[in-house]
């Protein structure tokens, strides 16, 4: 039942996105948001080579990918496990100066949690100038999910030093990675 659903709507999706790539090729002016749109209904279709090429394509037409378009376009990386596309784009937030952009930030933290490159993130994060709760409800269940409980109880003690209040999702989080570890004594340290 799930299966013919998802069909359906990956159809109707499709069918959808050829239409706005119709509307989107008779316009006569286009600039980032019309691209973005038509880069995003690609992406939610996961045509991953379409984006791709869409990419390129808004380039060569004068303009250059917004923070909101990386944002779009770096979930399909994940995805798809795109590792080459995701550290292309990666490149290209820096390259721009738009990795200091929160949102993009966290794309591509999000990618890189998601792929064999948790290094990477964590460099990325430590690096960052600036970070807010989801950048740390990226990081603390990482270490979670590695049973890495001393690290996770350092993230949730360092978040809260640098003023930010943990989310009830953060606080669930950690809690929930030492209750795992059957480590309650150390959980309820957790302040």
């Amino acid at each position: 039942m799930a299966t013919n659903f998802l069909q359906v709507f990956f159809k109707v999706s499709s069918e959808m996105v050829a239409r706005a790539r119709k509307l989107f090729d008779e316009m006569p002016a286009r600039d980032v948001v019309s691209w973005t749109s038509l880069v995003s209904g690609h992406a939610g279709v996961g045509d991953v080579r379409e984006v791709s090429g869409l990419l390129s394509y808004l380039r060569l037409d004068g303009c250059e990918p917004s923070a909101v378009t990386l944002a779009v376009v770096l979930p399909a990386c994940t995805a798809k496990e795109d590792v080459v596309g995701g550290g292309q784009l990666h490149c290209y937030a820096v390259k721009s100066g738009l990795s200091d952009n929160l949102l993009v930030l966290n794309s591509i933290l999000t990618h890189l949690c998601r792929m064999p490159a948790f290094d990477d993130e964590v460099a990325l994060f430590e690096q960052s100038p600036r970070r807010d709760e989801i950048s740390w409800n990226i990081m603390i269940p990482e270490y979670s999910s590695e049973g890495n409980i001393s690290k996770v109880a350092e993230m949730y003690q360092r978040m809260r030093r640098e003023e930010m209040s943990p989310s009830f999702q953060t606080s669930t989080t950690a809690v929930a990675a030492f209750a795992k570890r059957k480590c309650l004594r150390e959980g309820k340290r957790l302040k």
